[in-house]
């Protein structure tokens, strides 16, 4: 007999423990996408560890580590392994760190690289020097012609959160463009009017482009 085909759900109350767990577990950046509302919850039998995943193509693919109590990992990674076995589905680990490769080993998984993460140490970041020539060559270009950043503190309010709506639709626009979720925001009001804003705005107070942290 072939597995039922999958269906998301993710009932309010596994949401509400995962966010439990991560407010006392978490150590990530990707902890923050795991209780987006397009994951799925798969938790250690103490309820005190889990995985967050989605399934697309008979593939299911965890976002990043577990998230709980390390010692907890080996049997969590190994039962959701065979869940997703008699489910009939592939299985990887998307961003794992480095602190839980040898644990994936062991469990018969193996590494396949795809990118790597840029870093900047913002104590050290300057353009000042020959390094940073070709940056501050556009940063004075585009102040000369009035673009400066503003930053918008959460709440977003209204009027703003409308001017970055438009420059998420020309963006989505563009050849290849679409909202990706999972790993990556997308442009939902109540999220991003949570969120810091900051935006390049020319001198006529527009904004031109955004980002939220």
């Amino acid at each position: 007999y072939r597995p039922v085909k999958y269906r998301f759900r993710a009932r309010p109350h596994d949401r509400a423990r995962a966010t439990e767990v991560l407010t006392q577990y978490g150590r990530t950046t990707q902890d923050f996408f795991k209780i987006w509302p397009d994951k799925s919850f798969f938790f250690s039998d103490s309820g005190s560890s889990f995985v967050a995943f989605s399934v697309g193509n008979n593939f299911a693919v965890v976002l990043g580590d577990p998230a709980g109590p390390a010692e907890e990992f080996p049997g969590l990674i190994r039962r959701f392994s065979e869940y997703c076995r008699l489910n009939d589905w592939g299985l990887a680990f998307h961003q794992a760190t480095p602190e839980v490769l040898d644990m994936f080993r062991q469990q018969g998984f193996r590494r396949f690289k795809v990118g790597d993460d840029a870093i900047v140490d913002l104590t050290a970041f300057t353009l000042q020097g020959k390094a940073g020539k070709d940056v501050r060559t556009k940063f004075n270009q585009l102040e000369k012609t009035g673009i400066h950043v503003v930053r918008y503190d959460t709440p977003i309010p209204s009027d703003v959160l409308q001017q970055l709506r438009r420059v998420s639709d020309e963006w989505l626009r563009l050849p290849g463009r679409r909202e990706r979720g999972f790993t990556l925001g997308l442009f939902d009001p109540d999220y991003l009017r949570s969120t810091t804003v900051l935006a390049a705005v020319d001198g006529e107070n527009r904004i031109l482009a955004f980002v939220n942290l």
